[in-house]
Protein backbone atom coordinates (compact mmCIF):
# COMPACT_ATOMS: atom_id res chain seq x y z
CA UNK A 1 0.00 0.00 0.00
CA UNK A 2 1.37 3.32 -0.78
CA UNK A 3 0.25 6.65 0.60
CA UNK A 4 0.83 9.66 -0.88
CA UNK A 5 2.19 12.46 1.59
CA UNK A 6 1.70 16.13 1.41
CA UNK A 7 4.04 19.03 2.41
CA UNK A 8 3.29 21.36 4.51
CA UNK A 9 3.73 23.46 1.31
CA UNK A 10 1.80 21.24 -0.92
CA UNK A 11 -1.16 21.23 1.61
CA UNK A 12 -0.84 25.11 2.18
CA UNK A 13 -2.05 25.09 -1.97
CA UNK A 14 -4.83 22.79 -1.50
CA UNK A 15 -6.56 24.73 1.18
CA UNK A 16 -5.32 28.21 -0.20
CA UNK A 17 -3.70 29.48 3.11
CA UNK A 18 -0.42 29.97 3.40
CA UNK A 19 2.59 27.39 5.18
CA UNK A 20 2.73 29.28 8.26
CA UNK A 21 -1.26 28.71 8.60
CA UNK A 22 -0.87 24.82 7.94
CA UNK A 23 1.70 24.96 10.66
CA UNK A 24 -0.49 26.19 12.93
CA UNK A 25 -3.29 23.97 12.64
CA UNK A 26 -0.83 21.21 12.80
CA UNK A 27 0.63 22.65 15.92
CA UNK A 28 -2.88 23.41 17.13
CA UNK A 29 -3.76 20.17 16.89
CA UNK A 30 -6.45 21.20 13.96
CA UNK A 31 -5.06 19.59 11.40
CA UNK A 32 -3.54 15.47 11.77
CA UNK A 33 0.12 15.31 10.19
CA UNK A 34 2.84 12.64 10.59
CA UNK A 35 6.55 14.27 12.40
CA UNK A 36 8.85 12.62 9.86
CA UNK A 37 11.73 14.27 12.19
CA UNK A 38 12.15 16.29 14.88
CA UNK A 39 15.61 18.18 15.11
CA UNK A 40 17.73 21.01 16.87
CA UNK A 41 15.80 23.36 14.44
CA UNK A 42 12.38 22.07 13.39
CA UNK A 43 10.07 19.31 12.92
CA UNK A 44 9.59 18.15 9.40
CA UNK A 45 5.65 17.29 9.04
CA UNK A 46 3.82 15.64 6.37
CA UNK A 47 0.39 15.36 5.76
CA UNK A 48 -1.61 12.33 4.31
CA UNK A 49 -3.56 12.74 1.62
CA UNK A 50 -6.33 10.73 2.04
CA UNK A 51 -6.31 12.29 5.80
CA UNK A 52 -6.78 16.04 4.14
CA UNK A 53 -9.45 14.55 1.82
CA UNK A 54 -11.36 13.06 4.98
CA UNK A 55 -10.55 16.30 7.16
CA UNK A 56 -11.91 18.51 4.78
CA UNK A 57 -14.81 16.63 3.97
CA UNK A 58 -15.31 16.56 7.99
CA UNK A 59 -14.78 20.41 8.28
CA UNK A 60 -17.70 20.70 5.59
CA UNK A 61 -20.14 18.53 7.52
CA UNK A 62 -19.47 21.02 10.50
CA UNK A 63 -20.08 24.22 8.90
CA UNK A 64 -23.21 23.10 7.64
CA UNK A 65 -24.32 21.75 10.59
CA UNK A 66 -23.26 25.42 11.99
CA UNK A 67 -24.97 27.10 9.85
CA UNK A 68 -28.27 25.14 9.29
CA UNK A 69 -27.66 25.16 13.59
CA UNK A 70 -28.19 29.26 13.35
CA UNK A 71 -31.38 29.10 10.90
CA UNK A 72 -33.32 31.27 13.38
CA UNK A 73 -30.29 34.09 13.60
CA UNK A 74 -28.72 34.88 16.91
CA UNK A 75 -30.19 34.74 20.39
CA UNK A 76 -31.30 37.73 21.80
CA UNK A 77 -31.82 37.93 25.58
CA UNK A 78 -35.13 39.75 26.77
CA UNK A 79 -34.61 42.43 29.56
CA UNK A 80 -36.91 41.82 32.40
CA UNK A 81 -39.40 44.64 32.49
CA UNK A 82 -39.09 44.93 36.30
CA UNK A 83 -35.47 45.67 35.83
CA UNK A 84 -35.87 48.07 33.26
CA UNK A 85 -34.94 52.09 34.54
CA UNK A 86 -38.09 53.97 35.06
Amino acid sequence: MTTKLLTLAQTADILAVSRQTVMRMISEGVLPAICLRSGKRKKIYRIRAEVLDRWLIDQEKQTARDYTGRRNGPQVEKQDESKQAV
